[in-house]
């Protein structure tokens, strides 16, 4: 599904915008990131995307038909939120298995099909071996995993994340941005994702929008927008672009932000 984005705003009321004048196009299997400050509209900008919420002004298109409603939205994207605090009481098949609620009428249970289906969304992501545990009694990762899972479960072929690396450790962080460009490039989803880390938006993205409330945002190739004059200028921090070569096995891409440097105590103890 290509997306393409014009002059987007988003605002409660006439007091509270969050953004304006948001652009982008993106074509089907690509990879997009979001990536800003605090407050720049990033997780509203996804929900209005999905159809959660909806833009107070701009054109949105997808497969270049115009002014797709809220519900057509909600079909056409698998959506992950970021993790919540406390996960319900469902084993872990059941959790996957609501990605199929849309195709159930009331009352009804899930039939042959859509188990299949989750059982493959499942084995995609790596949690077969967790089919039958409580959804409550995972770690943050594994969580994330299951939530994936579920959105695959959806059949939308665009698959939406708000900052799916938070409060994952450094591990779980590697293997889920891996994850998210397996599915892009292996399965042939368009991802996006908003995350505050432009080292995993460098290492995978195709295309980055790089949010800005005060001064403007950019949109383009995420080699080009993730830069070290533009973090500067958005972020106000030093950093360094740095790239990694694997003899055999590509290249690695990364920002490393450079802390303010002080003169560590030196004084023995005692």
């Amino acid at each position: 599904m290509k997306i393409s984005l014009t002059d987007a705003s988003f605002a409660y009321n006439p007091e509270q915008l969050v953004f304006r004048d948001l652009s982008f196009q993106l074509d089907s299997g690509q990879i997009m990131s979001l990536i800003g400050p605090n407050g720049c509209g990033k997780t509203t900008l996804l929900k209005c995307l999905v159809g959660i919420r909806s833009f107070s002004g701009g054109l949105l298109e997808l497969d270049g038909k115009a002014g797709p409603s809220d519900s057509d939205r909600t079909r056409l994207f698998g959506y992950v939120p970021q993790l919540a605090g406390d996960p319900v009481p469902y084993s872990v098949e059941q959790m996957v298995l609501l990605g199929r609620a849309r195709f159930m009428g009331p009352f009804s249970r899930p039939d042959p099909q859509d188990i299949a289906i989750a059982e493959t969304s499942m084995e995609m992501v790596g949690i077969t071996r967790l089919a039958d545990r409580g959804f409550h009694s995972l770690s943050g990762g594994e969580r994330q995993l299951v939530l994936i899972a579920q959105a695959l479960t959806t059949g939308a072929t665009t698959l939406v994340f708000d900052e799916p690396t938070s409060a994952l450790d450094l591990v779980n962080q590697h293997d889920t941005v891996d994850l998210l460009r397996r599915l892009s490039h292996d399965e042939g989803y368009t991802v996006i994702f908003s995350s505050h880390d432009p080292s995993h938006a460098l290492h995978i993205s195709d295309q980055c929008l790089l949010m800005d409330k005060t001064d403007g945002s950019r949109f383009g190739p995420a080699e080009e927008v993730i830069t070290e004059a533009e973090l500067r200028r958005v972020f106000g921090v030093e950093s360094q672009v740095i790239r990694h070569e694997r003899k055999g096995q590509g290249t690695s891409m990364g920002v490393l932000p450079i802390l303010k440097p002080y003169f560590k105590k030196t004084g023995k103890a005692g």
